[in-house]
């Protein structure tokens, strides 16, 4: 692909935006949030004094892949100003008003012209994108610049567009960095095999952040409540396909287990779907959530305290063609994972398997095999020794990956 058909490109995506924006509440957001961005981005920096850190993420749970760097970076340079952009409004949105960050703006449209009026707005010291996040002109310009531009956390697989033959400007992308973190071993031999050296196995902060986060977040006495004294499957971040399934199972393992639904889509067409496959089922916002063996949380942001009082958890996403959704929240909490067949893509999700902590299934049949396995043949001590093990092994990538940066210091004022 040449510059061209780069800016080609993303020219017909904002066309598809805008035109999205009279009817998806998403894409008005991406458009709106835009609007007079740099004169924002201008005003908001006018009185900003502290030299600056800049780090860019696509979304939600690229930023939250990036929470241990940030965190770690604040207390080695604590002195400067952070400044972090989203391109989606999924991260924007609830980000922009937490007051975790000094600045939090979209990323303006990689332009010729706009790249550099926004990095000459923000003048960074050093400059991080996580995991897939690559701009031919931000980066274009940083290298020349010279200004320090680190990839956290990638992962890279031979199907990737910068592997093709007609994939040079993503490799003069990857070359623009000044050193790229990636999370094994298989994406720093590709990237060898492309002239792309400057790279080095860090791991995966995901990893770093969810024992963390696990270690912060409490059980809720509701949930206790409802679980009593039967085994609890809790189901995260469903989707329909899941769901029917699931219905089929909790007929299996009823009265043994109770079973939480939380679906991804918390809005009032799916909980009425919802409702209809579960007719039994009570609701998070009901007044009396107790007596009952099927609770559906028509609620976000709980998701990871109803882990805490799970004995099993099934991930959703995994019948579909973007993938199983986020495994190591439930596994971190030493319970046995189960999941869809599409997850392949994921590393997480394939060393979960490796280790025996996580199981994909694709029927009814696959899906009790696995729960016979984990009841009769896997001793919950046993398990939780291992997990524990797994995840001691897989932490520390914040740390290796400050290791490698280079950012200018300044004393405290």
């Amino acid at each position: 692909m040449s510059v061209i058909l780069y800016q080609i490109a993303l020219c017909l995506y904002r066309f598809a935006a805008q035109f999205a924006a009279f009817t998806n509440d998403k894409a008005r957001l991406f458009i709106a949030g835009r609007k007079q961005l740099l004169e924002h981005v201008a005003n908001s920096l006018q009185s900003e004094n502290r030299p600056r850190i800049w780090l860019h993420a696509a979304s939600l749970g690229e930023y939250e892949q990036a929470v241990p760097l940030l965190q770690a970076l604040r207390l080695t340079y604590p002195n400067h100003a952070f400044i972090v952009t989203f391109f989606s409004p999924s991260g924007y949105v609830p980000i922009a008003n937490k007051g975790e960050n000094d600045y939090v703006f979209y990323l303006p449209f990689d332009h010729k012209k706009n790249s550099l009026l926004f990095i000459n707005l923000i003048r960074p010291e050093a400059v991080f994108f996580i995991k897939y996040e690559s701009w031919y002109f931000y980066l274009d310009y940083l290298k020349k610049m010279a200004i320090p531009t680190y990839l956290v956390s990638a992962i890279f697989n031979k199907n990737q567009l910068v592997f093709k033959w007609y994939g040079a400007i993503f490799r003069h992308m990857l070359n623009c960095y000044t050193h790229i973190m990636v999370q094994d071993d298989y994406s720093k031999i590709l990237l060898n095999k492309q002239g792309i050296l400057k790279v080095s196995v860090v791991g995966d902060t995901r990893f770093d952040r969810v024992v963390d986060h696990a270690l912060r977040t409490p059980s809720l006495d509701e949930i206790e409540a409802f679980k009593g004294s039967s085994k609890l499957f809790v189901t995260g971040s469903t989707w329909l396909r899941d769901e029917r399934i699931l219905a089929q199972l909790q007929k299996k393992i009823s009265p043994v287990w109770k079973l939480i639904i939380v679906p991804h889509e918390v809005n009032t067409e799916h909980i009425f779907q919802l409702k209809k496959i579960f007719p039994s089922a009570l609701l998070w916002s009901d007044e009396n959530k107790l007596d009952g063996d099927i609770l559906i949380i028509d609620k976000i942001g709980i998701l990871n305290n109803i882990y805490a009082s799970a004995d099993m958890a099934w991930i959703g996403g995994g019948f579909d063609k973007d993938g199983v959704h986020n495994v190591i929240e439930p596994a971190v909490r030493a319970i046995p994972v189960l999941f869809g067949p599409v997850y392949k893509a994921y590393r997480e999700a394939n060393l979960l398997i490796e280790n025996k902590l996580a199981t994909s299934c694709e029927s009814l049949e696959e899906i009790l095999s696995a729960i016979r396995f984990y009841e009769m043949e896997f001793p919950s001590t046993v398990f939780k020794q291992k997990s524990t093990q797994f995840f001691e092994q897989e932490k520390g990538a914040t740390a290796r990956i400050t290791s490698l940066i280079v950012v200018k210091p300044y004393p405290l004022l």
